[in-house]
This record gives C-alpha cells, sequence and structure tokens, in this order.
C-alpha cells in the first residue's frame, strides 16, 4: 500500500488544499492509503469530517505522518523543517518554485526525495510551456 499524506499550507495567503474529498475514492481505489494534515481543508472549505466520509486518516502527529509517507503532496512547496522530516525517498509534489541555489535543494537531494514541480500554464504566457 501507498502512503499519500495532503500537507495543510503553510503560506498566509494560500487558501487552496492538494487534495480535495471528493478525489479520495480515486485514489484509495487505487491502492492509496490517503492521510490528511489535521484541518488541512478548512480554508478551502473542506472540514476533517468530509475527509474522514470519504475514509481519509486525519494526522494529528504529522512528524509520524511524515516519516511513514512515500507521497507527499501540497500546493505551495513545503518549508525545511518538514522536508527534513520527510523519509528518505519520498516523492513531493507542488508548486514547488524551483531555483537552482534554493536551500531546499540541498535537503531534497541529501534524503533523496523525487520533488515534482507544477506551474501554472496561462494562455497568454507563452513562455511558460
Amino acid at each position: 500500500m501507498i502512503n499519500l499524506l495532503v500537507l495543510k499550507e503553510n503560506k498566509e495567503n494560500e487558501k487552496r488544499v492538494a487534495l480535495v474529498p471528493d478525489e479520495i475514492k480515486k485514489y484509495s481505489d487505487l491502492g492509496f492509503k490517503v492521510t490528511i494534515e489535521n484541518n488541512a481543508g478548512v480554508n478551502a472549505g473542506f472540514s476533517n469530517e468530509d475527509y474522514k466520509d470519504q475514509d481519509a486518516i486525519i494526522s494529528l502527529n504529522i512528524k509520524k505522518s511524515l516519516k511513514n509517507s512515500d507521497i507527499i503532496i501540497m500546493i505551495q512547496k513545503p518549508d525545511s523543517k518538514i522536508i527534513n522530516q520527510m523519509k528518505n525517498g519520498a516523492i513531493v509534489l507542488g508548486l514547488l518554485s524551483p531555483n537552482k541555489k534554493s536551500p531546499e535543494n540541498k535537503i531534497y537531494n541529501k534524503k533523496k526525495n523525487f520533488s515534482f514541480c507544477f506551474r501554472k500554464y496561462s494562455e497568454n504566457n507563452k513562455s511558460a510551456r
């Protein structure tokens, strides 16, 4: 079983959540165990109960959840403290804002994490392709 963890956003203006309750069943059907950080969806209008109703697990111990998760997703990039708590070899998905000189890169490399960065695409911004 693959452990998928959805983290609560850490940026003040970020109201989104990386996985909405309606999507939980799709991942569960594929064999994922889905864990949601406590109150991760609140700013997006989703309660812990909304996630529990879809058979997601609510994490009250994020340190433990980070150590046990194979895939970690969030909208914005996690801070260095969170990255350090991830298990070695974890896959990290999100808008990671990569930069060659980013201090997070050293941590990802040390922990042998696989990081996938998504980028917003706009028809008006042809250079984003």
